[in-house]
């Protein structure tokens, strides 16, 4: 190698340097051996030579690897990565001067590419970074010590240049470099510098107000009739800028105190409409007496639930309507669905259950989880317009009179096959989204789910607003802007009219760090103004104008012309079917019949949905004898979902001259739907007529189609098949995708027959190392409740014969071990310590700082460097995410800030007791609960007829008073010890 290596150690490679505060570090780059991916029997080895600067403190490694990386410094192993879905960071001191970076990787099976990002942080806070490109050296013949620096590397060609972190196949697993806290540096007091906020050019950002201190902190923004942009606090209450018509000050007034978090604001009919999540209901103010005052407040309508995924935006719609935006923690109250809701028969219509969703986020979620309301201006005739949601913060409506939305994900479920990413959603009338809670979530592609528009990743969904009103150039000015408050992003989603919907494609628009976006509007000057904000960090407004050369609209073609044409006819053919969604009719079967067949998905749905809101007895001939394969099983699959038992072996019955036949995948997907939906609307079917399905499905069964394999092995294992053991088990081996893999293998958890010896053995050797599935904080619980499941279903024999197996995969450090007793030495305040920090940068005793860690049992919940649990946040690379003060504050007050997926449940029982814990089963009849975070083994058992209530708990699993038997020196030996991640050669310890 040192063919090259000696050009290079003589003209170091240079890295990029930025200083503290400036914008994020340069994106890496996806890197092979090859364009084509290898095969999965060769290695690609990775080198690199860099000289680290005089006054490096720390190198910081980020790793993601398709499918294995192992990262050597200097010859030394310094960690592993596994998987392109989980990042790997990893942290190692470094000392000045020439250093190699080494990296041995394994390619499983399709993709194949590497990623690295090395930073260096110097005493003066200034940073460098390395990151992986076409500069690396490459070979898949590595000979032995080729990772040490004194390697010659004659003949090693350089690496492949694939793309930078975002392309496709992998996407932006990351978040941008795993970003989602860097919120907590917006707990500043000081605004992020536009100068470091990335926008496209030809556009100019401004700051034009930083919250102060006694104004809280902003989540909503609207501009009233004048011009005015109304401003909601987190807390309480609503502001009002007015701007100046020249040079000058914004003028700010406070115009209600009293309304708790009002998400969602809206000017119409004269009047401001509030969503007030904290005070729970919809408001509309009025100034009834002309002094531009708010003097009449009256509520339109309460609502019931939580308010995590709460009461979120307004949007005023083409029809005259308000639309209001819940998230899933909002329950309807009992006239909803009403007369003309066109969202009315939902329900679970999952086929496995699972006891312990209950233990999972939001386990009082049911259908229709999160739901899209309307009223009229008065709040007197309220509709369920579509539901199956998460949580989708904002809504706006496109000039075409379209509404659209952006739902957050799940981040905790990635690499499972039931997450789903943050997606743009074209919410249609009678949607139904397809959000269950936990396990129960449908497959994104279910027949009768509204199909996503475009996924986005990992982040954190807030504001969404179309440019209509805007001065911004043509493509802009038709765009939808999203904001994302975890990663500080706005994206411009371009929509180009498809059918009786849209494709999408998104382009990042703006990029800040910190830049905790809320919310979004367009002013009378055609500029766009966001806020940043929520959860108590400091506010600011910004202003976003067009700035370049006016850019001419191009003339379409005659193709895109007669495209947006017959878009616009598909559109229309859709809004002629809505009226009948939830309104009987006497010609609405006879108008929407023909559609059933329809390719298109949304008009084909839009026909369903009307169908369905007709009574059954209108259609249900028609749906027995229709002989078009594609309408006969939406038919069907309609049928299945509103008729009653009576219709059950009619229905299969039809269903069986059609399947399997010569069906397409969509097809086949519907039929199995309507299957599906039979047994779980309709009831077990009689004992003949289920072992004759069971046939038909055992012989179907495997297809070339994993999204078809994946609904027949749920099929049969519900309908207890005696192959579908044998039939599954190679196509775990075989799935392309770890998702798929692990549907397999949670569909068999329960199946207590059928199985030989090796099947079993074979079964349990996929879970034995969960370190082979990559994925986010529930992938290590998922995976052990599916072993624990599959346990349970054993015979005492098979127990016996698999005994070594099931110990091994039991460690002994496991069992939960006491914690040390210490006595009490002082209550520790914040004001204590906070002078004492400037002492964690050297001369730390690493040793005390592990034993403290370890007796105060912070493994017990949380990992570090890759070891520990993690029924509590990750703490890798903390001294990184949070300041030290935060990071002491965050330990001193756990309860302070807690967020919503730790929190515990508080369940209030009819005798006035209360159970504070994490619910880890529920068998329908009972809840169990895991009342001590550090001991899973103590559990309660509470009767469903003794719960009051059950809400999250304000107070955090991590107990107040923990470094209460500290010393000082402790204390600080401890937080070094999180700062450096566990790293006894860090510069934070004395050697």
């Amino acid at each position: 190698m040192f063919s090259v290596i000696r050009t290079v150690a003589l003209f170091p490679v240079l890295l990029t340097v930025v200083s503290v505060g400036a914008a994020a570090p340069p994106r890496p780059h996806w890197m092979w051996a090859a364009k084509e991916s290898l095969p999965a029997t060769q290695r690609a080895c990775f080198r690199k030579t860099f000289s680290a600067p005089e006054g490096v403190e720390k190198a910081s490694f980020l790793l993601l690897a398709d499918d294995r990386a192992t990262l050597y410094v200097d010859g030394e192993v310094k960690g592993e990565a596994i998987g392109h879905e989980r990042v790997t960071n990893l942290t190692c001191p470094l000392s000045p001067g020439e250093h190699v970076l080494a990296v041995e990787t394994k390619n499983e099976a399709g993709a194949a590419g590497l990623l690295i990002r090395l930073e260096l942080q110097a005493a003066d806070g200034s940073r460098q970074w390395l990151s992986s490109d076409a500069t690396w050296l490459v070979t898949t013949r590595p000979q032995d010590g080729w990772q040490s620096p004194d390697f010659h590397a004659d003949g090693w060609s350089h690496a492949i240049d694939l793309g930078p972190l975002g392309i496709k196949p992998w996407g932006d697993p990351t978040g941008e470099i795993d970003d989602y806290h860097q919120w907590k540096q917006a707990i500043t007091g000081q605004a992020t510098d536009p100068a470091t906020i990335a926008v496209p050019q030809g556009f100019e950002i401004e700051l034009l107000r930083t919250a102060l201190p006694e104004e809280g902190s902003w989540i909503s923004i609207d501009f009233d009739p004048q011009g005015r942009l109304v401003i909601a606090r987190e807390d309480r209450g609503l502001l009002r800028f007015t701007f100046p018509s020249g040079e000058g000050e914004i003028q700010v007034e406070t115009i209600n105190e009293d309304l708790l978090e009002c998400r969602g604001l809206l000017h119409a009919y004269d009047s401001l409409y509030v969503n007030a999540n904290n005070s729970k209901a919809l408001y509309r103010l009025r100034d009834t007496d002309g002094d531009d005052r708010f003097d009449r407040c009256d509520l339109l309508r309460e609502t019931e639930g939580g308010v995590g995924h709460g009461r979120n935006d307004l949007a005023l719609g083409p029809d005259g309507m308000i639309y209001l935006i819940h998230g899933n923690n909002v329950r309807l109250s009992g006239d909803l669905p009403g007369p003309g809701s066109p969202l009315r028969h939902f329900a679970e219509d999952h086929l496995l259950r699972c006891t312990w969703d209950a233990a999972m986020f939001d386990s009082d979620v049911r259908a229709p989880g999160g739901h899209l309301l309307r009223t009229d201006r008065d709040g007197r005739r309220w509709e369920l317009v579509a539901g199956g949601l998460r949580n989708c913060y904002g809504i706006d409506f496109n000039a075409d009179g379209e509404l659209f939305s952006y739902e957050s994900d799940m981040e905790w479920d990635v690499g499972l096959p039931w997450y789903r990413p943050t997606r743009v959603l074209h919410l249609v009338s009678g949607g139904d989204y397809g959000y269950r809670q936990g396990t129960k979530m449908w497959p994104a592609w279910s027949p009768d789910a509204a199909p996503s528009s475009l996924n986005i990743g990992k982040g954190s969904p807030t504001g969404v607003k179309f440019a209509t009103p805007s001065h911004f150039p043509p493509p802009y000015r038709r765009a939808l802007f999203i904001l994302d408050w975890a990663y500080g992003r706005v994206f411009a989603v371009h929509l180009t009219p498809q059918g009786a919907g849209y494709d999408c494609r998104s382009e990042l628009f703006i990029k800040g760090r910190p830049l905790n976006v809320t919310d979004l509007d367009f002013g009378a000057d055609g500029a766009m103004y966001f806020v940043v904000g929520g959860r108590r960090t400091q506010s600011a407004l910004y202003r976003v104008r067009y700035v370049g050369s006016e850019i001419e609209e191009p003339l379409s073609d005659e193709g895109e012309l007669a495209r947006d044409g017959a878009a616009r006819r598909a559109r229309a053919l859709r809004h002629t079917l809505e009226p009948f969604h939830g309104r009987a009719d006497p010609h609405a079967v006879d108008v929407a019949w023909p559609h059933l067949d329809s390719r298109d998905v949304w008009v084909r749905q839009a026909a369903r949905i009307a169908v369905e809101s007709q009574p059954v007895e209108q259609w249900l001939d028609r749906a027995l004898h229709e002989e078009r394969p594609t309408a006969a099983l939406t038919a069907l699959m309609a049928l299945a979902r509103v008729a009653d038992k009576s219709a059950q072996n009619d229905l299969l019955s039809r269903l069986e001259h059609f399947y399997p036949g010569a069906l397409d995948e969509e097809q086949q997907l519907i039929a199995l739907r309507a299957f599906t939906l039979a047994l779980l609307r309709l009831g077990q079917p009689e004992a003949a007529v289920a072992a004759r399905w069971s046939a038909i499905f055992e012989a179907a069964y495997p297809t070339t189609s994993p999204r078809v394999n994946g609904e027949l092995c749920e099929l049969l294992v519900t309908l207890e098949s005696p192959s579908v053991v044998s039939k599954t088990l190679p196509l775990v081996l075989a799935a392309k995708t770890q998702e798929e893999r692990l549907r397999y293998l949670f569909a068999l958890r329960n199946v207590r027959q059928r199985w030989s010896l090796e099947e079993r053995r074979e079964y349990f050797e996929w879970l034995r190392r969960p370190e082979a599935f990559s994925g986010a904080h529930t992938m290590p619980l998922v995976l052990q409740n599916v072993r624990n499941d599959a346990v349970a279903c054993l015979s005492e024999e098979e127990r016996a014969a698999l005994a070594p197996l099931l110990a091994a995969e039991n460690s002994a450090d496991s069992a939960p071990q006491p914690a040390i007793q210490r006595p009490f030495v002082w209550d520790w305040k914040l004001a204590d310590l906070v002078d004492s920090l400037d002492q964690l940068s050297a001369g730390r005793n690493f040793d005390r700082g592990r034993d403290v860690y370890r007796a105060a049992l912070c493994d017990r919940c949380h990992r570090l460097a890759g070891s520990g649990t993690t029924l509590g946040p990750d703490l890798t690379g903390c001294g990184n995410r949070f300041g030290r003060r935060d990071l002491l504050e965050t330990v001193l007050s756990p309860s302070k800030f807690v967020d919503e997926k730790y929190r515990p449940t508080a369940i209030e029982l009819t005798d006035g007791k209360l159970i504070v814990g994490r619910i880890t089963g529920d068998d329908g009849k009972s809840l169990t609960v895991a009342t001590n975070p550090l001991d899973s083994t103590q559990l309660v058992s509470v009767s469903h007829g003794d719960i009051e209530s059950r809400t999250p708990s304000l107070l955090s699993p991590m107990p107040s008073g923990l470094l209460n038997t500290l010393s000082k020196d402790e204390i600080l030996d401890l937080l070094a010890y999180l700062i450096a991640d566990g790293l006894p050669d860090h510069p934070s310890f004395a050697h």
